[in-house]
């Protein structure tokens, strides 16, 4: 739906000043956020607007959608679902498929059209569907479970975990950047560990594309992100271009213990898509699981 059609519904779009989205979509960074109003249609359905900047054109980034589904579902809970901003949002589940034949306009702004409705799945959890258009054009879907906690159980959930050194750490050095998709090593979340299809998480807090201010954990844009650059790493040379993305969350990733990434093509089934499984194990257990589905 365009922004035209809204007043179709009777309402008023709300644009606000960047400063009550950053709030909303738990950023700091002005350039990183990408919705610019929201509007609600009644009956648990809602219009996000969101604008991409210009790019080289081609397939979708998968940050960029990533974070677009993740900001239009923290602006309609914290905005329009009385979801306390100080509350910590928990994300258990983000599914995601785009239109394989679809190319993102070269060297132009993409204006899109996010339809989202939602249902409560207990007292504090949510189911969120979405459906991305450009121009009135259905070019993407998503499903996300999310749910969220006080902060006083969230301190104790934490635990010792909540205050880290944030920038202390070392990082291990990068793969080539070249061998997951990418042309800078400051890209690279992906470091060597000898073992085919096994890498260590680089937690490299200097990259703000990805770590836009402190937090406690590791960010799920973070881990989507090295489950493309591990997808990459078995797949190459040729670019994998996920149109769709299963993931789970288990646990929260830590700053203080290795994270280990596994990646494995999953057989193919005769249907011209190649499958690659992601799993992040830190401490001995399964912290998240990622399928991600490419064409060529």
């Amino acid at each position: 739906m365009s922004n035209s059609l809204l007043a179709d519904y009777g309402q008023v779009e709300r644009r606000v000043g960047i400063g009550v989205l950053k709030k909303y979509v738990h950023l700091h960074r002005e350039e990183a956020v990408l919705l610019t109003g929201w509007s609600s249609r009644g009956s648990d359905r809602y219009t996000v607007t969101a604008r991409w900047p210009a790019a080289a054109g081609g397939p979708f980034e998968p940050s960029l959608v990533t974070q677009t589904i993740r900001q239009s579902c923290l602006v309609v809970a914290h905005a329009e679902r009385s979801v306390p901003l100080a509350h910590q949002t928990l994300m258990e589940r983000l599914d995601f498929s785009l239109d394989r034949d679809y190319r993102v306009p070269r060297d132009e702004p993409v204006d899109l059209t996010v339809e989202v409705s939602c249902r409560s799945t207990g007292h504090r959890s949510m189911r969120v569907e979405l459906v991305l258009l450009h121009a009135g054009r259905p070019v993407g879907e998503s499903v996300v479970d999310f749910s969220w906690i006080a902060p006083a159980v969230y301190r104790r959930l934490r635990g010792e975990h909540l205050h880290i050194a944030w920038d202390e750490g070392l990082v291990p050095a990068p793969v080539p950047a070249p061998a997951v998709g990418r042309t800078h090593a400051s890209d690279v979340v992906l470091a060597p560990t000898g073992w085919p299809g096994r890498w260590q998480l680089r937690t490299d807090v200097g990259n703000v594309a990805l770590y836009d201010h402190p937090v406690d954990h590791v960010p799920g844009l973070v881990l989507i992100e090295a489950a493309c650059q591990a997808a990459q790493a078995v797949t190459g040379p040729a670019a994998f271009r996920p149109v769709e993305v299963a993931s789970t969350y288990a646990h929260y990733i830590e700053f203080d213990a290795p994270c280990w990434i596994d990646a494995a093509v999953v057989p193919p089934a005769g249907d011209g898509v190649t499958r690659v499984e992601v799993t992040g194990v830190q401490d001995g257990r399964a912290a998240f699981s990622l399928t991600l589905a490419s064409v060529a």
